[in-house]
């Protein structure tokens, strides 16, 4: 308890209130430090994990800029001055056509 909230008790209890008077007010003064308290631990639990949602991001923002600046893919079948550790194989692949083919596989 603060000096300050001692005061303020010690100057009620020296009060000519009615004890019954007395007892709510120190009943709402003891509700109103248990809220006061849990919204401030709420407070901190939020601003904590906003600290750490934020920390996690730019955590992988690095480690996705260090894996991209070292990680050379091809789909060839060499690079010059490098090592190929592993063949992956095709990840994906297109072909083209000539505008005419399905033209001529229609005549056919």
């Amino acid at each position: 308890m603060s000096a300050r909230e001692e005061d303020l008790v010690n100057t009620l209890r020296e009060c000519d209130f009615i004890n019954e008077g007395k007892q709510y007010i120190f009943s709402y003064i003891e509700g109103k430090k248990v809220e006061i308290k849990d919204n401030w631990i709420n407070s901190e639990k939020q601003q904590l994990e906003e600290i750490r949602l934020r920390k996690e991001e730019e955590f992988k923002k690095i480690q996705f800029k260090e894996n991209f600046d070292t990680h050379i893919l091809t789909t060839g079948f060499n690079f010059e001055n490098y090592k190929i550790k592993s063949y992956l194989g095709v990840i994906s692949g297109s072909s083209v056509l000539g505008t005419g083919f399905f033209l001529k596989l229609a005549q056919v």
